[in-house]
């Protein structure tokens, strides 16, 4: 997903955010991945979920292809209870630097 989000209107420009008033640090934005939003080198970063419904106008609970931002954590930390044999035998077979063994994903 694109779009284009005037946060000016939103972020409080103090404590973590403070930096970002300054526009050279303000550019060293990136993708975090894993968090699946964008962050800066201090560590501050967006909830994705307000990202989501900044660019969408649809509220992230509302969206109806993905669990909303509030079950996400829950659903992630059940799958790593239900895996956590097999999250620990890849992680012993990734130190190894051997191939890894597929995990069944989350549903």
């Amino acid at each position: 997903m694109e779009g284009e989000v005037d946060m000016g209107k939103y972020l409080p420009f103090h404590g973590v955010f403070e930096p970002l008033k300054d526009p050279a640090y303000f550019a060293q934005v990136r993708v975090d991945e894993d968090a699946g939003t964008i962050v800066w080198p201090n560590g501050a970063d967006l909830d994705p979920c307000e990202l989501h419904e900044r660019v969408t106008g649809v509220p992230s609970d509302e969206a109806v292809d993905e669990p909303d931002c509030a079950t996400l954590p829950r659903l992630l930390a059940e799958w790593g209870r239900r895996h956590q044999a097999e999250l620990l035998e890849n992680w012993s077979l990734a130190r190894a630097r051997k191939p890894l063994k597929r995990i069944a994903p989350l549903e």
